[in-house]
């Protein structure tokens, strides 16, 4: 994909300043939870559609929305926005292309 792509022009030591920059531990955090990735990428597929995510993926509206206020609590990003969706794209490119060298 196109973020993947975009992140893989900065070269190594260059991403590794730019995430100690802009990944914090909370944001780490949402990066490393499981349930929370694949409740996002999920949102991301299903064009931040709740109902959209919460019929394909068969999990309750309220729990979706649950693990997406609990991703904007942590790292600030509220992923029903676009702008925000797109943030959260690059940073969690980047902490998948850097989290074995920091």
């Amino acid at each position: 994909n196109i973020v993947k792509k975009f992140i893989s022009l900065i070269d190594g030591d260059n991403k590794v300043v730019i995430a100690d920059k802009l990944l914090d531990k909370n944001v780490a955090m949402v990066f490393k939870d499981d349930e929370l990735m694949a409740s996002a990428n999920a949102f991301f597929e299903n064009n931040l559609n709740i109902s959209e995510t919460s019929r394909n993926t068969f999990m309750h509206r309220n729990t979706l929305i649950y693990r997406i206020e609990k991703i904007e609590k942590l790292c600030g990003l509220n992923i029903r926005l676009l702008n925000d969706a797109v943030a959260f794209m690059l940073l969690q490119a980047l902490f998948s292309n850097t989290k074995n060298v920091r």
